[in-house]
This record gives structure tokens, sequence and C-alpha cells, in this order.
């Protein structure tokens, strides 16, 4: 009996020994983790990851983000989820498992908050787990230029008797008008400096149109403008045929504001 507890009591001295003088001993095994995996605590996962994002998202709205992940660690990364620290933005995406040596790609939303047009930055990071630890990826930084949540309203051709529906019509030497407004969607941003441009891509000569860029009155929050007024001109060389004419809106330092564009066909007769 004595020689037994004299076996066990060196063998135990030989353990804590073992765990004292070298930590990693008893990393060297590796034990199943609660959800069928394996995990090795000497090697946990270890992810990186590359994001795509537009240049640009408006106010209120979303745009399609892309991330490539990759686990370099020799354990599954499970419950991964991406975060974003940002006061502007927030992000969407499921979570998902990343193998060891897998390389998955993922897409979600970004969401931007009702502010003002600017460029914001976003730090991404992943946040996963293995063997029942938390972990945090490398953060990603990006920047995103937020646009107006604005829109083109109330476009038409001056009426009259003979043109109820508008003069969209008219012979060359003669002129007609058409008019538009600027609405502001934000319930909580005063919008200030839009500029409205008005083109023809196909444009021949002798057809004008005037003014053809308008500073925008300040929008108050779901606030609408005064009605603008755009005069086009054919004179006795433009050849007949149909015109499209464009309005576009552009933010103060020069962005496009995608999304709000609108347009009106003129007729040039003989």
């Amino acid at each position: 009996m004595a020689s037994r507890w004299l076996i066990l009591t060196i063998a135990m001295i030989l353990v804590v020994s073992a765990f004292y003088f070298h930590p990693d001993f008893l990393n060297s095994f590796k034990l199943p983790d609660f959800f069928g995996g394996t995990y090795s605590s000497s090697s946990p996962p270890d992810l990186s990851f590359k994001v795509m994002v537009p240049e640009a998202v408006v106010a209120r709205g979303s745009v399609e983000m892309v991330l490539t992940v990759s686990n370099d660690g020799k354990s599954a990364a499970e419950n991964v989820e991406v975060i974003v620290e940002s006061s502007v933005f927030q992000v969407e995406t499921p979570t998902f498992t990343v193998n060891p040596g897998e390389s998955k790609q993922v897409t979600g939303r970004l969401l931007a908050s009702d502010v003002r047009e600017g460029l914001y930055r976003a730090d991404f990071k992943l946040r996963y787990s293995s063997g029942g630890m938390e972990y945090f990826s490398s953060g990603v930084e990006k920047h995103v230029y937020v646009l107006p949540a604005i829109r083109i309203c109330n476009v038409g051709w001056k009426t009259d008797l003979f043109n109820p529906f508008g003069r969209s019509t008219i012979s060359r030497g003669d002129s007609t008008t058409f008019h538009f407004k600027v609405e502001n969607l934000s319930e909580a941003t005063i919008y200030k400096g839009i500029i409205a441009k008005v083109f023809m891509k196909l444009k021949p000569e002798g057809l004008s149109v005037s003014p053809s860029e308008i500073e925008i009155e300040g929008l108050g929050p779901k606030g609408i403008s005064e009605e603008y007024v755009i005069t086009v001109s054919a004179d006795a060389n433009v050849p007949p045929g149909q015109y499209p004419i464009r309005i576009q809106l552009y933010t103060a330092d020069g962005m496009l504001i995608t999304g709000t564009e609108a347009s009106v066909k003129l007729t040039v007769s003989s």
C-alpha cells in the first residue's frame, strides 16, 4: 500500500514539475471543442481579412460590402461576425465559420446614418470564438463618403392653353421652358451648397439650355426648394429630332450624388 502511494506521489511531482518548467506541456494536446471541431490551445485561429466597400453611400441608405476572410491558424474560427467602430456606419452581415487554411468571401450591407455629407472613417474588425475563448482580428480602416439624402421632384415642361401636358416640342428658332424642384429626404440634416447641372450628352450646335448650373437654396429637414426654371432654345440650324436633357445633383465639393438624375425629352420639329 505504501509503495502505491509512493508511486502516485512521484508521478504527481513529475507532472507538476513538467508543467512548471515547461508551461507549453499541456498545450501539446488537442482537445475537442463543444461544437465538434478541433481546438489547439497552442494554435488558436488567426483571422485576417480585406474589405471592399463603394466610395460613397447615401445618408440613411446602404450599400453592399464584400469581405475576404482567411484563417492562418490551426483551429476553426466560429461565430465570426463583422463589427465596425464608427459613429456614422453600421454593418449587417451573417455569422459564419472559417476552418484552418480556409479563405472565405462574405457579403453584407454597410448602413449610413442621417448625417451631413462628407468623408467619414470606419474601422472594421472581426470577432470570433474557438474553444470557449473570444478573439478579435486586427482592424482595417476605410473612408466612405456619405452623400446627401435628396431627390429631384416636380419635373415638367411649361404648360399653356394649347399644351396642357407641357410644351416639349418646339420649332427651329423657338424656345420653351421646363421646371424642377429639389426635396430633402433627411429628417435631421440641413443641406447647403447643392449644385444642379443641366446638360445634354448629345448636344447639336445651336441647341442651348440656360442656366446650365444652379446652386440650390439651403434645404431644411423634409424641405422642398423653390421652383427652378430652365430655358431651352433651338436656332435655325438645329437638326430636327428628339434630345434628352438631364439634371444631375452634386455636393458643394463636387461629388456626384448618385440616384438623383432626372430627365426630360425635347422634340425639335422642322
